[in-house]
């Protein structure tokens, strides 16, 4: 877990202080923050209580070779994997994703767009972003559909596209300009150890040069950056980071609206992708063709994404953040209950996009 789990341990007082010698002198080395992210927790005394080990960030994976091919502009934000221009391959989808229930790292991208652009204005990017591609089974498969030439982009997990940009000449890995999330990946002591000298020993050898080395070999950054002149393209990436936006990233609404996300991002835009997509497509045509204005394009843009709102028990509810926090809980403890919302959902999503279509084909 990123930092917010190791300061709730902490917090509890399960994590117990790093006082070895040798260990605290790793620590020492370690930075304080990387684009605006703790990369160690210290106690009122000046004491470790975790250190990351290593660095993470999400973006977009892109074949360079394939938007040239394409006619395509570089995807340099979320917002651009949403834009009109991608959509002009329809319906070869331009841009992979995953479905929120198969791939934790996917729906925190979805949430981290939520928190950069605000509740409504986030699902329309969403809606445009999820019109725009199609949804693959896993985030790896997602990542893997650039890789063989079927999209020329991905939102995916920064090692996933390290790896790729490595591996696959024409791939590059982009941290997008509009925000991202950037954390380290912690370690820390139980306080439950009965080998406390040991653990610790541990820890200075995962901060050590050689420790730190092991990250290379699976495409990730360590925390630490000397270790990196045998990598320059990781290199790059590391300072790259520190000019990033960064999303100031609310764990606790992601916590609380988690599994609530995950169910709606699913049954809205990937159980009715073909019915999403055409709606899409009219409005972009539309558009193309002079038979909206900008001004109402923007307008259809946006009520693609609208979060719903249906009636039930007399009452008029709403996809509110607030609503969302209310039942995550029971989506992820009632399946029968997350089944009967989510066929709701679906049903309701079909029919707006079905009325998109019928007004701009009217």
């Amino acid at each position: 877990g990123w930092a917010p789990l190791h300061d709730l341990l902490a917090e509890e007082g399960f994590l117990a202080p790093m006082t070895d010698p040798d260990l605290l002198e790793e620590v020492s080395e370690v930075p304080g923050e990387l684009a605006g992210a703790p990369l160690k927790r210290l106690d009122p005394e000046g004491r470790p209580l975790w250190v990351a080990s290593s660095v993470a960030s999400f973006g977009i994976l892109v074949n360079e070779p394939l938007l040239e091919r394409y006619g395509l502009p570089e995807p340099r934000a979320w917002a651009d994997l949403a834009g009109a221009e991608m959509a002009s391959l329809l319906p070869r989808p331009a841009v992979a994703y995953s479905r929120a229930w198969a791939s934790g790292t996917n729906t925190r991208m979805y949430q981290i767009i939520l928190q950069a652009y605000g509740w409504e204005e986030g699902w329309s990017l969403l809606a445009r972003l999820a019109a725009n591609g199609r949804p693959y089974g896993g985030s790896a498969e997602a990542v893997m559909a650039v890789e063989s030439g079927e999209v020329p982009a991905a939102i995916a997990i920064d090692f996933y596209g390290y790896e790729a940009q490595r591996e696959f000449p024409g791939l590059r890995f982009l941290v997008p300009e509009d925000g991202t999330l950037v954390g380290g990946d912690p370690i820390s002591l139980l306080n439950t150890s009965r080998h406390p000298e040991a653990a610790q020993a541990f820890i200075e050898w995962v901060l050590s040069e050689e420790g730190q080395r092991v990250w290379l070999e699976v495409d990730r950054l360590p925390v630490k950056r000397e270790v990196l002149s045998e990598r320059p393209d990781l290199l790059a990436a590391y300072d790259g980071l520190a000019g990033v936006r960064a999303v100031e990233f609310d764990w606790g609404r992601a916590a609380e609206t988690y599994f609530s996300v995950a169910l709606y991002f699913d049954s809205v835009m990937c159980d009715p992708h073909d019915s999403l997509v055409e709606a899409w497509r009219a409005v972009v045509r539309a558009r193309s063709e002079g038979r909206i204005s900008d001004e109402e394009f923007e307008e259809l843009a946006s009520e693609l994404g609208r979060p719903l709102s249906w009636e039930a028990g007399g009452e008029v509810l709403e996809f509110t953040e607030e609503y969302a926090a209310s039942i995550n809980l029971r989506v992820r403890d009632d399946p029968e209950f997350a089944a009967e919302l989510g066929r709701l959902w679906r049903e309701l999503a079909e029919e707006r996009y079905e009325s998109i279509v019928e007004r701009l084909s009217g």
